[in-house]
């Protein structure tokens, strides 16, 4: 399993959490483990939820709490069969984005 996306974990993003995401990643994470398979676990691959991006996304002083929300619910619920939760994915493309958006230069998803 590469990652486990917020969209179906949180409806809406954030608040309460979506069981039939929780299920879907409980159901994958058994048949990895049933087949020899220890998941290792991206929280974060591109998949920010609209819901999100339309509050300002990652440049909004709240989205650490997101996030924080979002990493505690996917640990909670899948930790006891996953002992390795990755942040992120792709460090430099996020690195340059973070960089284009403080400096003000236009970055081709990002207006």
């Amino acid at each position: 399993m590469s990652f486990v996306s917020k969209e179906y974990n949180f409806i809406s993003g954030i608040g309460e959490v979506n069981q039939a995401g929780v299920d879907y990643y409980n159901a994958l994470i058994d048949e990895l483990l049933d087949n020899g398979i220890e998941p290792a676990v991206t929280l974060y691959h591109w998949d920010l939820p609209q819901d999100l991006e339309d509050l300002d996304g990652w440049r909004s002083d709240l989205s650490p709490s997101w996030f924080e929300e979002y990493a505690r619910a996917c640990y909670e619920n899948f930790g006891d069969r996953v002992s390795v939760f990755m942040q992120v994915i792709e460090y430099i493309h996020i690195q340059s984005n973070f960089s284009c958006l403080c400096t003000g230069e236009n970055v081709d998803h990002v207006e």
